[in-house]
């Protein structure tokens, strides 16, 4: 199964991911990434880098293939995804590539 493969993946790279999402959690963790994105706001994206480590670039196409299984079968993970690429991509200062920029729509 992508999904279960993807997320041991992530759990490895210290990736905080639930064994099992319900609702609230998944609110919760949404309500999390919206204040911690809320920090960002008045950042000039032109200051911040265009380019990316190769090992960034493998974690987002980890995520993002992670995300797409979720989205194909409609998995209850599709939002953490999106929480987890948000906050990846904010704290190393990634919003120029094709991953981040789903994640951001999506969440």
């Amino acid at each position: 199964d992508t999904i279960a493969r993807g997320l041991a993946v992530l759990r490895r790279l210290n990736f905080d991911i639930p064994t099992a999402p319900s609702p609230p959690l998944i609110m919760q963790t949404m309500l999390e990434t919206g204040s911690i994105a809320s920090h960002y706001r008045n950042v000039n994206n032109s200051s911040l880098p265009q380019v990316i480590h190769p090992k960034q670039t493998n974690i987002l196409k980890i995520i993002d293939s992670v995300a797409v299984a979720c989205y194909l079968s409609t998995s209850s993970y599709l939002p953490l995804m999106a929480c987890v690429t948000l906050i990846y991509s904010l704290e190393q200062g990634i919003f120029h590539c094709e991953e981040s920029a789903s994640a951001f729509a999506i969440f």
